[in-house]
Order: C-alpha cells, then structure tokens, then sequence
C-alpha cells in the first residue's frame, strides 16, 4: 500500500509542486485547500485554517505537511486568530492521530525581532510545533524554471516595465530555494526516519542577494534592459495601508510588502536539502 500524505494549501504554488513530486515518487497524495476542489478528484478535500478537524480524516495517514496560510485577515488579532490558533488545532489533531511525519512550512520573514505579522505569526507557531517534535523550514524565494507566487511576480515585473521601482535602494537581501529541490527534499524526510532537528532550519542556497541585483538579473534573462528608479519604502507602505482601509481589492497587501523587505539578515543555512544555485543561466530557464 503506498504512503498517504496529507498536503495543506494544495492549491498555492509550493503545494502545486509538493503534489506533483509526491506523486511521482509512489506517495497517495491528499490535497487539503480552501478553494475549489476542481481537478483534485475523489480525495480533495475542503479545509478552513481554525476550523476543528475530525480525528477520522487522519486515520492511515504517513505525512502531513502543513503549506496553508490565509492571508485574508487583517490586523494582528485576526491574522493570529486563524492562522496561529488554527494551526495548533490542525497540529494537536495530527498528533492526537499519531502521524509520523509532520512538516510545517515556515518561512525566512520569521526570525527573532522580525517586523511582519506574516514573520511574528510564523514565529509562534515554530515555537509551538518544535516543543512537539515537528520539523519547521523556512524556504526563500521559491524559485524553478516554471515560476509562480512571488517569484512570478517579480519576473513579470523586471520582464514587461520599462522603469522598475527600488524600494529602499534595493538593499533588502533575500535568499532562493528551488521549489523541487525542496519538494524533493521534504519527500526524502517524510519517507525516513531520522528525528526532527530540534530547531528551524533554513532550507535555501546558501546565498543571499541584494533586491537590486535580483531584478537586474531577472531583466536580463527576459531580454529586458529597464531603467531603476529608486524610490522610499513610507509612502508605498502608506498607500498600500490606505487601499486596504478603503478596502480595495489589491493583489499585494501592505505586510507582504513589508515581509519581503524584512527577511532573516543573517541566517544560519542548513545542508540537509541540496539546492541548485540561483540566478540559473537563460539556457535553464527555458528548459
């Protein structure tokens, strides 16, 4: 019978590919999402961040991996209330039914004295899943020849604009982790047996690069030669804060903004998970 893992946000990005290379590699594959279940087939299923989850859509399971993360709330209490609370609920079930193998998606924007609540939150709730045995990672930019979430954005960016904005001077340093590399990896743990590091670990190339030199380099593997213009993080931030009080529908919100310009400035890299070295040569990205 082949292992079942339960993935969490199945419908984003990392969970998109953590589906496809757990499949891949003999694993029956349950996507938990908040949208719609079309194209998941018979073992979709629909779940909510804070919601109770019942002990018997545990039952059998080898893996769980927990990806979800709702950015809809805003404010400090209801980020919290939903995402801190609901993943303790999601874990202290996960535990209760004895699965092996519990994995939490972290990320680089939580570390001590981090600013976003998007970094603070994720920061509790390492704490929590630590105290209980349960790995924490905190990927990068995730990265692969065929882009999506931030990245995708930023290559959208750096590809169509004729003037790319440098929030800050584009001194914010960020890290990349190739989003199979790191599916791979996360497959090779979940199927072993060797105990969870007793701390979070930072799974990307041990490398970090200044904002400016990330959209140079996206520019240039797009053909594009743009002109940068740098410009002061206050009043984008202050703008973003006023469409969300007016309640405009905007794709980027004020504390992504903020946890993209605040990631950890001195992380300790894990040699767990291999990755392959960022930028890749244009001969890569078409592959």
């Amino acid at each position: 019978m082949n292992p079942r893992v339960i993935i969490t946000g199945a419908g984003g990005y990392l969970g998109t590919i953590l589906m496809q290379v757990f499949s891949a590699q003999g694993w029956e594959v349950l996507p938990w999402t908040q949208r719609s279940l079309t194209g998941y087939g018979a073992q979709g299923t629909r779940f909510v961040l804070g919601e109770d989850v019942p002990l018997s859509s545990l039952k059998g399971i080898r893996a769980l991996i927990h990806c979800a993360y709702d950015y809809r709330p805003t404010g400090w209490d209801n980020a919290y209330r939903v995402n801190n609370t609901g993943t303790q609920k999601l874990f202290t079930a996960a535990t209760a039914a004895k699965i092996p193998r519990l994995v939490f998606i972290s990320t680089m924007s939580a570390f001590p004295g981090c600013v976003s609540i998007y970094g603070r939150i994720k920061l509790e709730v390492e704490e929590f899943c630590l105290s209980r045995g349960i790995l924490c990672v905190r990927p990068g930019l995730l990265w692969s020849s065929h882009p999506g979430g931030m990245y995708q954005r930023l290559c959208n960016l750096a590809q169509r604009l004729p003037l790319l904005p440098l929030l800050g001077g584009g001194l914010q340093k960020l890290a990349f982790t190739h989003v199979e590399d790191f599916a791979f990896g996360l497959e090779k743990f979940c199927r072993g047996e060797e105990p969870s590091p007793s701390k979070a670990i930072v799974t990307a190339f041990p490398k970090l690069f200044f904002f400016e030199e990330i959209m140079k380099n996206l520019a240039f593997l797009s053909g594009n030669n743009p002109k940068f213009v740098h410009l002061p993080v206050t009043p984008i931030l202050l703008g973003l804060h006023l469409m969300e009080f007016l309640r405009f529908p905007i794709p980027f919100k004020s504390d992504n903004l903020i946890s993209l310009l605040h990631q950890d400035p001195h992380p300790e890299f894990s040699g767990q998970i291999y990755f392959r070295e960022w930028p890749p040569s244009a001969n890569l990205m078409d592959d």
